[in-house]
């Protein structure tokens, strides 16, 4: 889910870049919870603020309670995450960020996950929202 366009092409392009597939962009949280629906992803890149104001956070909140799914929380206030205990297995990369640290923090997390993701998956077939 991303609210700016210039940076939700550059974050779509580095993905691709690592070999990823990227199934979309989102831009409200609405468009987010239909697109998990749809096709749930094995990573989430959010922002805190979404285009029309909605919260990326509770929107990935809301995928989240179908199954766990990696979140990289891409934001320019990174101040406001501290003290949320819902979001303590969120990644945080700040903005203005380099595409070397974008790049680095997916293959941590992605990385991560690959050890789990039979068990990820076997969650999400059981789950719907």
């Amino acid at each position: 889910m991303k609210d700016e366009e210039a940076i939700a092409n550059d974050l779509v392009h580095v993905t691709k870049e690592l070999g990823c597939h990227v199934i979309g962009v989102a831009t409200t949280h609405t468009e987010a919870t239909v697109l998990a629906r749809q096709t749930f992803p094995d990573l989430i890149l959010s922002d805190i603020k979404l285009a029309d104001g909605s919260s990326g956070l509770d929107a990935v909140l809301e995928i989240r309670r179908v199954g766990e799914v990696p979140v990289i929380c891409v934001t320019g206030s990174p101040e406001r995450l501290r003290g949320r205990t819902d979001l303590s297995t969120f990644f945080v990369l700040p903005k203005p960020y380099r595409d070397d640290a974008l790049k680095a923090t997916i293959a941590l997390v992605l990385s991560c996950r690959s050890d789990d993701s039979d068990d990820l998956r076997d969650t999400r077939l059981k789950s719907d929202f």
